[in-house]
């Protein structure tokens, strides 16, 4: 995560992480301007939309996401994971009454 960069430098980063992806390496950076949270690099589009549901929110559930997107439980626990794999969103194990789940979150 970086934040509050020069614009040649998020375009430095920005060729960079272009050139990775051509070699078959993907690479995310999450970045805030500001006040303003986004990312460099690519994603499938169904984990873009769950990213951003996150960057509205701040902190979420599999749970939220299925309801919100009106998906399975599964999908929505899948997009997170990935998202927390790719080191986009940090995530914390709570275990209640109701067992166990993962709230992710994004770093502040």
């Amino acid at each position: 995560m970086i934040s509050n960069v020069s614009e040649p430098t998020l375009e430095n980063l920005t060729a960079a992480i272009a050139l990775r992806e051509q070699r078959g390496n993907r690479l995310q950076i999450l970045y805030y301007q500001g006040e303003d949270l986004s990312y460099l690099g690519k994603l499938e589009r169904n984990l873009e939309e769950t990213l951003k549901l996150l960057f509205e929110k701040r902190k979420t559930t599999a749970r939220e996401i299925a309801e919100l997107k009106g998906i399975a439980i599964n999908s929505a626990s899948n997009r997170l994971k990935k998202l927390y794999d790719h080191r986009l969103i940090l995530r914390e194990e709570v275990i209640d009454n109701s067992g166990k789940q993962h709230i992710y979150f994004l770093p502040s």
